[in-house]
């Protein structure tokens, strides 16, 4: 394998990162645009199938991102190593101090805190306010 074919399945591995960033923004946009806007409650069997796919959606995409993660950083060690008597000194320097498994773990890390936020805004959006705290004038739950 040439340092050009290690070098563009490194692009390849970053378009796939990517992708899966731009999917799961989109999931996360529709299903807080679609909860949010209801004009109805939305029933408790409801939550639970919005709950399960967004669950199964975030989960596939973080697997996604974690093998294309770590593929990214597998080729960027090859391609240091590849490299070491290249004159490409610069590229060197950034892809020494650059680590996909940093990013790795902060995908992680954005997809439980997006998650639980997904989470709590299909449980608890377009709730009722209790009727009697509302002619009370005290504010309900």
């Amino acid at each position: 394998m040439s340092i050009k074919d290690a070098i563009d399945l490194l692009f390849a591995a970053r378009e796939r990162i990517d992708f899966y960033w731009n999917f799961y923004v989109v999931v996360v946009v529709a299903v807080v645009g679609w909860v949010v806007t209801r004009k109805e409650r939305l029933s408790p069997s409801g939550k639970i199938l919005v709950s399960v796919a967004y669950v199964v959606a975030a989960v596939t995409n973080l697997a996604g991102l974690f093998a294309a993660y770590t593929l990214s950083e597998a080729l960027r060690a090859d391609v240091l190593r590849m490299t070491l008597a290249s004159p490409l000194t610069d590229t060197r320097v950034i892809l020494a101090q650059h680590s996909y498994l940093s990013q790795r773990t902060g995908a992680f890390l954005v997809h439980i805190v997006v998650g639980a936020t997904i989470l709590l805004v299909v449980w608890r959006a377009n709730r009722q306010p209790d009727t009697n705290s509302v002619e009370s004038g005290t504010r309900g739950p």
